[in-house]
Parts: C-alpha cells; structure tokens; sequence
C-alpha cells in the first residue's frame, strides 16, 4: 500500500491528570526533604521473616500522597552492610528480616546497645525520590553458656602465705552482651582457709583470685581441691564448673612490685609491628630463682588481645604483633603479670592502658544505586538538565575531619552532585544530551576525606542516553534513475533505495512505501528496498515515468523522508560490439605469480542494459592460449604460468567479444604483450670461491699496487645485472679499496713489512630493484717473504703462505742468511740508522692491529683464532663463503666525495712495466710514483695526457690506447703541486683538437702522489674535474687494438652525466642492442634522429644504425661534441 500524503499526527492527551499529580507531589516531597525522615524498629537475634512494620504507613508517606500515588510507590533498600539481614515485601511495602540469620553476638560483640543502620528509597516513581533512614535496635537472647579456657586450674600457694594472699585464677568468658553476659563465681565446698574474690573491671580487665583466709601448713595439708561454678544472669541462666586444685609449696616470701602499678599509653595505629612502645618493669627482693622475674598476660588478657600486643617474657616490653586500627578499637585495656622463679612463686599485677591514635588510613568507600530496572544509569535525550542519574552513599570509617566527606565529578559541563545527607549524594544532569552524538557518556566521581593526608576513591558510572525520535529519514540520493528493456517479464528487480535514521532501535527501523501514483508500475519491498517491476512496460506507449517513494521510520510518531524515482523504458538489441581500441600493448615482468593481471581490454555495445553485456574470449588460434587467460565478464587478461622472459620474451593474442542476447554479435582485437626482465637473479661470485679464495703480496708492496680483481656476474639484464663491489667487513685498518665498478682491489696505504693476513667479507650487489647481493671471504696474506720489486702481487690463482718458501720461491735458509748479513751491516755501518729504524718499526699506535690476526714473537700468526705457523707447513682452516643475499637499500654505496680527496679510490694497477712498454708501442712515456707499477700515472706535459688503460665490458682485458682524445692543455702548476701528502691540480682550457674520439669505455687513472687530475674550464661555465667512477658498456669504434663486443641480443647500457642521458634524452622509448656485433638502436615511441641526435652527443655510438618505426636510418659524421662530451662531469655514472 502506498502512504497517502497529508497524513495527519494526532497529539497524544492521554495521562495529563496524573502527570500534574506527580509534579504536585514532587514539590511535596521536595518541601519534605528539608528535615531528616527516620524510623525504629527492634528485633531480636536469631529471628527470620520476622515482620518489622509498614515503612509506608510507620513514615507517614501513605497519609502524604493520595492513594493513586500511593499505590504506585515503590520502596528499595539501598546497598549497605547491614541491607543483606532484611527484605521489604514487594507488594504491602512490610520491613522483614530475611532468611539469613541475624547474631548479635558477631555483629555487635560485648556491646550493651546493638543498633544497625539501613536506608530505604522510593525508587518508583523517581519523581518521588527519598530516603528513609531505618534504626533496627538488636536484642540479645542467652544463647552462649560462660566458658572457662580449660576446665581445670592448678594454683601454688608457700605455706608461708599470710592470710589475704591471693591466688589469679582464670575467668570465664561469656560471649552474650548485657545481662546474659554478666558473670558470677561461687566456690564449692566452702572453706575456712580460702575465699573467692572476683574484681569487676573498672579500668582494666576483671580479676578473678582465690585469697587465703587462715594460715597454711603444708605438713597437715599438702593439697586442696576445690570446684567454682561461673553462672550468668540470663534467663534461663546458664553456667559452668572449674576444678581448681591447690598446691601448698615451701615459702617464697618476698613478692614482685612493679614500678607502677598503673601505665598508660598512647601510640599511633600505625605504629610499627614487633617495635617496644612501653619497658614495664617489676623487682623482687628474694635472690636466685626467687627473685628472677618473668612477664606474662593474665589469661583474659592473652585470651583477649594475645593476636593484637606481645610481651617479651624477660625484659618485659610490650610490642604489637598485629596492626592496630582506630576504627575498630580505640583503647586496650590489659593486664600484665610479674611472676617469680621460686618453687613457691609470688606474683604481682600491673595495668596498662593503651590508648589508639588515629590516623588517616582508610580510603571511603562509594556506593552507587541506579534506580531503574535494567540496573544501568540512564538519561533522555533532549531534556533540560536536572535529570536524576543515581545515588551516591560514602562510607569513611575515620574520624574526626578524616571521616568528613565530599565528592566531584569530572566532567562538570555535563554532570553535578548534590549533597543530600552527611555523606550522601545525589548524581544529576548539568546539560542537555544527543542520543545520535553519543548514545553513553561516562563519568567519573571522585569523593575525598579531609584527612592529613587526605584519602580518596574514584568510582566510573556508564550512563545510557535513552533515544527519541527526533530525526526524520534520509534516502541516500535524492532521486533515482533507472532502465528497463520493453516488453519486460514482472516482476523483475531493478534496484535498492536506502535510507538512513540517526535515530536509533525502532525509531531508526525504516520501511519503504511507493506512491499511489507510481504503484501500477513498479513495487518496493518494505524492509529491504528492493524495487521491481509491477507490469510490463510499452516503450511506444510510454517512454519513461517519474514518481515518489517514501522511507517511514518506526517512531511515534512516525517520521517520513521522501525521494523520486524516473525509470528510462529502452528498446532491444540491434548494435553489435566493438572495442574501445583496436590493438592493445601491454607489458609486464617475468617471473610473476600465476594470476597476475597483464592489462584489461573494453568492448562497448550501444545498446542499453544486458544488451550491452559481451563475453570476452581467446580466440582458437591465440598463440599465447596456453599462456593467458581472459576474464569473460571484465576482460581482465592474466597469466596462466609463470612467464621467463629469458625463453619467450612477447606474446600476440586475438580477443573477441560477443554479446549475450541474440542476434549475437562479435568483435576482435589484437593484443601485444612484451615481458620485462626482473632481477630474480642473485650476483654470481667467480673469484674469491671456496676452492679459490687466498691472494698474497709483498709485505713491502707500494701504495697503489693492485692486490687482485674480484670477479663476479650477473645473468639478468640493465640495471639487474649492473654490479657494484664492496669491502664490507675486515678492512678495519682501511688497508685496502675496491674499484666498485670494476672489482679491483687496490692497495691503499704504505705497508711496513709486517707479516699478515687479512680476511676480508666481500659483497657484490646488483642495481636491481630490489637490489641483490652475494658475499665471499677474501684472504689477502701479505708476505715479508715476496720483495717489493717482485711480482708478489697475488692474482684470482694465488695460493696460500706454503711453510720454508718465500713469495720469489727462496728458501728460508737463504733468506735467514740474508737477513742476518742484513742487520750484521747495518748495526756495524750505523747506529742511527738502527734507532731511526726501531723509531718507525715500533713506534705505530697499537690501534692499527687487527682483532683477528696478530703477530707473536716467533713470527707465528694467528688467523680467526688459528694459529698458523709460515714454516710448519699447515694449511689455513678454509672458510666458506656465505651465500648470497638481498641487500638493504640504504646499504651505503661507495662513491667518490670530493675527487681531490678520494681520487686514489679509482687507481688501476697489476702490469708490469716491461707490459706498459709493450702495449705502449712507443706512444708516449709514463711516469712512475713507486718502484713498479703497482701505482701508474699518465704522464701529463703541455701535450696533455699520453694515454688511456681501456677495460672491455666483458673478459675485462686492460689495455692500454695510446690516443690523444681531449686536445691541448694548458698546464699550470699550483702549490699544492710540490706537497708530498695533497694531490696535485691542473687548470685547462679545453679547446678541440680534430676528430679523435673518447671512448666510453677508456677510464682515467691517478692517484694522491703528485698526480694531476683533470679539469676543464670555459667561458661562462664552472671548471670541473672529471674522471669516470664506472665504465658504460657502450661501444664505441675499433681500438688499435682489439674492439669492444658484447653477445648479440643483448641489451646496452646507457650512462647519465650532468642529469642526462646519451640515449634516452632523444629517444625515450629506445632500445638498444647488438645485432651482428654492431649497437643497433631500435625507437618505439616518440623522438627525432638526425640532428637533434647528433648534436646530443651520440657520437659515442659511431657507428649507429638507429631504426625507427621500422625505418633504418644511419648517423655518421665526426666527433664535433667529443669535447663538450669530454668536459661534462660524469661523475655519477
């Protein structure tokens, strides 16, 4: 049924009499909280169910209000010690004792009045909100017969006595109150020789003694036996029986006197445990056991407080064996005595009154009583503050200010207390709350005492913010359009409308109503949203409809929003699909999951609604079939395998689409995938291996001399296979560098002749992403034993120290013998060459050992905690390389800082000088910084540089060119030209020196001795130094020598330098490669050839076929921007 508009909401008048009603007895009760409403009652102990009286009629409530008022109250006990003893009958509001038994004898022990307080509200209705306060005085019923601790008694007594000698006996306790408590003694039989005298308590505990009347003479009477009967004053009255036994000894005649017969105390409650607070002290005149004095309680004494105060039994100090508290006793009285040693022993009776400090010590404890049925605190939304929330009872046994009480709350913007008794409060609103804001809010109440230091208690209470219905409902989109195809089956679904309400429980519950306009075409379900056809629709009769649909909310009352729908009738299928594009190209990475989504293509159909709809299929003769798959519905092509672009490296497929109503049409499309190398594949470590994994060198070896060349590979392509080398751990002393690009281990400092090993962690590292890395041990041994003009430079085939063989294969006599000649010379021809020499041998800070390897004193050296002896022969332990690992991204890559510093980094070394020479072929001259060429420098004049090492891409052969590339040089020496330690600059102006090329692959070599680096300066332009940190792999023409080549098909390298790229600038899309041995570039996207490439410095790449579009185009000519080439700083290559 649709909702007809202009409903009407009646106001709702019912129940306006008894709400004025209960306002009028509010302000009754609230003129009646100005005094103290209490009530009194008795009982007696043990009783259950036991009616106590009306509290409604015994209060005066009942005559207060009108009995429709009446009849509504509802009576509660609030929680509190005593509520648990007494119920309130829930229809006739009677106060009963309840089923648990109530003991005066526990609740208020030896107390003469036993009164217990309980409060009682109105909690219904909770406009009439009070407290009763309910005194129940507790009668005491004779239910405990006097007891005594032991049933017999044993007193000694010197024959010597003097009549009115008394004898302590123990009392009887009976734990009734009142009467039924009191005790008296009679002795049986009656004597002439004794008499029993029972001293009432006046400040101390009672005393109860049997007191000689006559004289004794333990010859005629050696014992007596005598019977006391202890009776109460109960009714019916109860009693008991002690057999005293009297025992007549020798005298003892002199009694204990205590120094005071009365002491009086006062300690705090606090007062530490097992601590003398008072020396009570008693003498004797006898001597020996006689007058040796021990101190006890009396039996009542022990019986009473024995758990609380202890006695030390010789010196007579009192001391607490348990905490003491002022809430709960005030004052002790005890009773102490002073016994002698003698067979007839004397003793005398002291009192001591101890008396309790308070102390602030106990937290109050809050009580909360929400008044509603659920138990939980709750509150309406939108009401103006004032709103009862619940009712606070605080509790501080403490006394005085300690006791007093007062609470706070912390948020006060949106709660307040109100004091309603002495430590009694009421919770209320301070504000106005929102249900769809916050449906709880919680508040903190903090009551405190005003002690010294004050004490206080936190309690939380969560508080409901009960929901109106004060929001109307919201459709998600203020109207709705839709289609649906003509000559339609109904009903058919078409779509959702949702609507939200704020509002929360059955005032948020939307339904759904659709227009009466709107109800011959289309449906709603109530509940869901769901909209459906209601008949068949005519596009030649109607070509589409608008109308209302409600939501109603489920509040009284009811709430309504409202929103407009407009269904589109479209015609059938006639349009046949086709795709957005007709060839796709998409690329991924090889090594993917299966299912990894390649691209997604899109067919479109003109028609509307599932006339649209096309499948997407592989074609039958999709070479790729087997390959990837296709999502029928979205068109989202995936992987079906894991793609290795090493094998196959793209991919065509043939896509068709076709739609799914009849007249089926179709479509095709070609899609072309490419495969894109990824770094799977970790670095490969040749040299240093597990098999081969040692080089050794002269111990006297020059600064500069090259160690070896670590050699390493890495079969993935571009920047995956681009490797940088590092000395990462066990280069401590920073003996050593590593050319990163090409693996070349340098040495980089002046050796002294120390015999030693070295292992060094080596790590290789792609520039994949993510970067992967492998690691080996290196062991450098350097040789005291190899002269420095030896070739004791070790190489990737270098043994380990072989015991009796020096690195130039002498024996160890021979070198003996020479060594001692050596120093025979040197200590006859000069003493001062000796002590100069002592000076440098011994004078190196100790810092620059290494922790793991050390020399002894018979020149034993100890490698990772073996100690290998060069002349026992032993083999080093062998080490194992670690496998290889991915390195982190931050892993710091060497690199040069500031080129005059750090230019050593880059020398090259490890030919000879007869090799230079030959492969020199009479171009130029070298200059030499040590006695080999462990350290080589190109020689620089007012001709420039001689020559350049080359390093091809691949074998990493060295050679040397001979060419003159750069052009003249103006020299100019500086200061810093004749300094032993600061490297050595030159300025040039760089001009063109005719058509020679600088090769990509030629790198410049210096070091820090007296070196020149190279700088170029021009016009307008800052002077730079240049030299290359990593070779490119780009080929350039033929050397004299041999040419550069890499394998055919694979991808070339390109270099930046200044932020640019020789290649890349032009062609973005470019990929270049070798084909037939020569670098072919192929362009797939935008870019231009001709002259815009050649004046980019693609010279390097003479020559170059570039292919573009599948035009082959050739760029010849000379190197006219060799030397703007030349002079840019590549330094980040």
């Amino acid at each position: 049924m649709a909702l007809k508009s202009g409903v009407k909401s009646t106001r709702c008048t019912y129940g306006l009499r008894s709400v004025l009603l209960l306002a009028c007895a509010s302000m009754c009760m609230n003129v009646a909280l100005a005094g103290t409403l209490s009530l009194n009652y008795g009982v007696k102990e043990e009783e259950v169910d036991r009616s106590l009286g009306d509290i409604l009629v015994d209060s005066g409530l009942s005559q207060r209000y009108n009995s429709s008022i009446s009849q509504r109250i509802k009576l509660s006990i609030l929680k509190g010690i005593y509520a648990r003893y007494f119920v309130i009958s829930p229809r006739s509001n009677v106060l009963r004792t309840s089923d648990i038994r109530l003991d005066r004898d526990a609740i208020c022990p030896k107390l003469d009045s036993c009164v217990v307080q309980l409060d009682v509200a109105v909690s219904e209705p909770i406009a009439l909100f009070e407290i009763i306060k309910i005194n129940v005085t507790v009668e005491d019923l004779n239910d405990n017969a006097p007891s005594f601790p032991e049933p017999e008694a044993t007193v000694r007594i010197s024959e010597s006595a003097d009549p009115g000698t008394p004898m302590a006996l123990p009392l009887a306790f009976d734990y009734d109150s009142g009467a039924s408590g009191n005790v008296s003694y009679d002795l049986y039989p009656e004597s002439s020789i004794f008499d029993l005298e029972f001293l009432p308590a006046v400040m101390g505990s009672p005393d109860l003694r049997l007191v000689t009347t006559g004289s004794l003479d333990r010859e005629t009477e050696s014992e007596y036996k005598l019977e006391i009967e202890a009776k109460d004053n109960g009714n019916p009255q109860l009693s008991t029986t002690l057999q005293v036994r009297v025992m007549i000894t020798d005298s003892n005649d002199n009694t204990p006197i205590f120094n005071e017969p009365l002491y009086d105390v006062t300690i705090p409650e606090d007062y530490p445990l097992s601590t003398p607070f008072i020396a009570l002290s008693a003498t004797d005149m006898d001597v020996g056991d006689n007058g040796v004095i021990v101190y006890a309680f009396s039996q009542q004494t022990a019986l009473l407080y024995g758990a609380t105060f202890g006695l030390d039994p010789n010196s007579g100090d009192l001391f607490l064996v348990s905490g003491l508290d002022y809430e709960t006793s005030t004052s002790y009285y005890l009773t102490v005595l002073a016994t002698d040693k003698g067979p007839e022993a004397r003793r005398a009776t002291a009192r001591v009154t101890v008396r309790v400090k308070d102390i602030n010590d106990v937290t109050p404890r809050v009580t909360i009583n929400v008044l509603t049925s659920s138990g939980v605190a709750e509150v309406a939304e939108n009401h103006e503050a004032g709103q009862f929330v619940a009712h606070l009872s605080v509790e501080d046994p403490d006394g005085g200010q300690a006791g007093d009480v007062s609470c706070n709350v912390s948020n006060t913007d949106q709660f307040v207390i109100v004091e309603i008794y002495d430590n009694e409060f009421k919770l209320v609103t301070n504000s106005s709350f929102d249900h769809e804001y916050s449906d709880s809010v919680t508040v903190s109440v903090t009551c405190s005492d005003k002690g010294l230091p004050p004490l206080s208690t936190t309690e939380t209470l969560r508080v409901t913010i009960l929901d109106e219905n004060d929001n109307i409902p919201q459709f998600l989109q203020q109207s709705y359009t839709t289609n649906i195809r003509e000559n339609n089956t109904f009903p058919v679904p078409i779509f959702f409308v949702s609507a939200i309400d704020k509002d929360g429980g059955v005032n948020g519950k939307v339904s759904y109503h659709v227009d009466e306009s709107g109800e011959k075409y289309i449906q709603v379900n109530t509940t869901s949203g769901l909209v459906s056809s209601n008949g068949r629709f005519d596009r030649e009769q109607i070509e589409y409809f608008t109308t209302l649909i409600y939501a109603v909310d489920g509040g009284s009352p009811p709430l309504t929003g409202t929103s407009t729908i407009t269904v589109l009738v479209d015609d059938i299928n006639d349009e046949a699909p086709y795709f957005t594009q007709k060839t796709y190209v998409f690329g991924t990475f090889e090594n993917q999951i299966i299912g990894t989504t390649i691209g997604q293509v899109a067919a479109q159909d003109n028609d509307t609604g599932p006339r649209a709809d096309v499948v997407y299929t592989l074609t039958p003769d999709s070479r790729g079939k087997n390959i990837f798959k296709i999502d029928p519905e979205t068109g989202r092509i995936s992987t079906k395998k894991i793609l290795d672009r090493e094998e196959v490296d793209s991919y065509v497929l043939e896509i068709m689409a076709t739609n799914t109503m009849y007249p089926y049409y179709t479509a095709t499309a070609t899609v072309s995938i490419h495969i894109a190398d990824k770094n799977d594949l970790a670095p490969t470590i040749v040299f240093p291996s597990k098999v081969n994994d040692t080089v050794q060198i002269s111990a006297f070896a020059a600064r500069g001399s090259s160690v070896t060349k670590i050699e390493a590979y890495d079969a993935d392509l571009g920047k995956n296979s681009e490797l940088v080398y590092q000395l990462a751990k066990g280069n401590d002393d920073d003996l050593f560098i590593v050319n990163p690009a090409s693996g070349e281990v340098i040495l980089q400092q002046i050796l002294d002749g120390r015999q030693r090993v070295y292992n060094i962690l080596v790590v290789v590292q792609d520039q994949g992403k993510p970067k992967k890395a492998a690691v080996a041990n290196l062991y450098i041994v350097l040789n005291s034993s190899i002269g420095a003009s030896s070739s004791g430079v070790g190489n990737a085939d270098s043994k380990r120290l072989r015991a009796g063989q020096t690195g130039d294969g002498l024996t160890m006599e021979m070198t003996i013998v020479i060594i001692v000649g050596c120093l025979s010379a040197v200590l006859a021809g000069c003493l001062a060459t000796l002590l100069a020499f002592l000076c440098r041998r011994y004078g190196r800070p100790e810092s620059r050992k290494r922790a793991d390897v050390s020399k002894n004193a018979n020149d034993s050296m100890t490698y990772n905690d073996v100690k290998v002896d060069p002349e026992s022969g032993a083999d080093e332990p062998a080490i194992t390389p670690l496998t290889s690992v991915t390195l982190a991204e931050s892993l710091d890559q060497q690199s040069p800082g500031d080129p005059a510093d750090r230019i050593d980094m880059w020398i090259t070394s490890g030919c000879k000088k007869e090799e230079l020479a030959h492969m020199d072929s009479g171009h130029g001259s070298w200059a030499e910084s040590g006695s080999d060429c462990g350290t080589v420098a190109v020689e620089c004049g007012t001709s420039g540089p001689r020559g350049y090492f080359r390093r091809q891409a691949i074998s990493g052969v060295q050679e040397y060119n001979p060419r003159f590339p750069i052009g003249q040089y103006t020299t100019t020496p500086t200061a810093a030209q004749n300094s032993q330690t600061s490297p050595r600059r030159e300025s040039e102006n760089c001009t063109r020196s005719g058509s020679q090329t600088l090769y990509d692959d030629y790198i410049i070599f210096s070091n820090r001795d007296n070196v020149p680096q190279f700088h170029c300066s021009g016009s307008g332009r800052r002077p730079e130094t240049f030299f290359i940190r990593e070779p490119p792999i780009l080929p350039g023409s033929p050397s004299p020598s041999e040419p550069m080549r890499t394998h055919d098909g694979e991808r070339l390298r390109t270099f930046s330098g200044n932020n640019r790229r020789l290649v890349k600038d032009n062609f973005p899309d470019a990929d270049l490669r070798l084909q037939d041995g020569n670098p072919v570039m192929t362009n797939n996207g935008s870019g231009s050839v001709g002259s815009s490439f050649s004046s980019d410095r693609s010279q390097e790449l003479k020559p170059l076929n570039v292919k573009q579009n599948g035009t082959e185009l050739s760029v010849g000519g000379t190197s006219s921007e060799h030397l703007r080439q030349t002079c840019t700083d590549i330094r980040d290559v």
